[in-house]
């Protein structure tokens, strides 16, 4: 390893502490807030504001941005690993959940079931693809048919993610008991009302700029999700066929890139193999933990990790395996984008065009591409 990648490294490993993270989020949240921008689109001159346009369309995907590194400090939280101390996380992530409009409650219960059985083929996991192509199938003709409307990838990415911030997590917070949502919604629009220039911006113009910037961190934050289970190859088990969570995280959660500009705001979440390994990382140290991981070495030392919890620390070792984890690029990233089920026959996820032409179809197409096969 050259002196440069030593010197990034420590770079990294100084810059990967919560205190820089949480700081990051507040100052840029307070910019989003008090430095509102007028939306004009016009100028006194009848021209085109073009600075007052670039302007809020920088500020609107800084706010969308800012949303999707609200949730992943959320996320932390519930698995109890922004913060050393449990207690800490516990109140850190009811306000997250509060101004995210997610039930800390409910979310914590769904996502850590997810992260037990991820790769099992025992059990649905409602937080990734969900079935194989054989359940899909056999379902009754209704719900085959809604499942497949669902799962089409431009009604999935953008359609589904809004609903379930807007209709489902706000019923679950009734179940919980957790009024922090709603509170969350008031108080995140009065802020904004507040620190509004009024005489330039309309109470609508902007309620419709934090419903737009909102929907876009919402679908950011969805996909990332996606693209971190859907690649091929992929981990899928029963128990009786010898499913483990761990090779369910080195072969079943995957690490893909996403622009030098975002990482800011990702919060380490793209490096998902280290994060499925073992939870109690938190994320603002997995970027550090990858490049130290992947980095070549003479001995192990470069494998071993310390997680804090609630004054004890718990030292552990990564796999060999993961000094080899791939790096899931832009062309793949937009082809897992379509991926809807798994083929337990082929041991791959495939596309929703090949979902409908394998069950409507059927044998026949499979013979077809059988034939193709060995044509090529």
């Amino acid at each position: 390893m050259s002196s440069l990648d030593t010197l990034k490294l420590k770079l990294l490993w100084a810059f990967s502490t919560w205190q820089v993270h949480l700081l990051h989020f507040l100052l840029t949240a307070a910019f989003i807030v008090v430095y509102q921008p007028s939306f004009r689109v016009y100028d006194e001159h009848g021209g085109y504001a073009w600075l007052s346009m670039a302007y809020s369309a920088f500020w609107g995907a800084l706010f969308a941005l800012i949303n999707v590194k609200g949730f992943l400090i959320f996320h932390d939280c519930l698995h109890h690993s922004f913060f050393a101390e449990n207690w800490k996380n516990e109140v850190c992530g009811r306000m997250f959940g509060m101004f995210q409009c997610v039930p800390f409650g409910y979310y914590r219960d769904l996502h850590l079931r997810h992260h037990a059985i991820q790769g099992s083929l025992d059990q649905i996991d409602y937080d990734t693809i969900q079935f194989t192509l054989d359940a899909v199938k056999n379902f009754p003709v209704v719900l085959r048919e809604l499942y497949l409307f669902i799962r089409h990838p431009l009604i999935f990415q953008f359609v589904v993610p809004p609903l379930i911030w807007f209709i489902v997590f706000p019923l679950y917070a009734v179940v919980y008991l957790d009024p922090f949502p709603f509170i969350g919604y008031f108080a995140r629009y009065y802020a904004f009302i507040y620190f509004a220039n009024t005489d330039e911006c309309s109470f609508w113009c902007l309620f419709a700029a934090n419903m737009v910037t909102g929907y876009l961190g919402i679908v950011v934050g969805f996909v990332l999700f996606h693209l971190q289970h859907s690649h091929n190859p992929s981990y899928k088990k029963t128990k009786e066929k010898g499913f483990e969570r761990r090779e369910a995280a080195i072969h079943g959660s995957y690490t893909h890139k996403v622009p030098f500009w975002m990482k800011p705001f990702t919060l380490g979440i793209e490096y998902h193999t280290l994060h499925h390994y073992e939870m109690g990382l938190p994320g603002y140290e997995l970027q550090a933990l990858y490049n130290q991981v992947t980095r070549p070495q003479v001995d192990s030392k470069h494998l071993q990790y310390t997680v804090y919890r609630d004054g004890t620390e718990k030292t552990g070792k990564f796999d060999a395996r993961m000094a080899d984890i791939e790096m899931v690029g832009y062309r793949d990233m937009w082809r897992n984008m379509f991926h809807v089920v798994y083929d337990e026959k082929a041991g791959r996820y495939i596309s929703w065009s090949d979902t409908v032409r394998r069950i409507y179809l059927g044998e026949q197409h499979e013979r077809k591409q059988t034939g193709n096969k060995k044509l090529h």
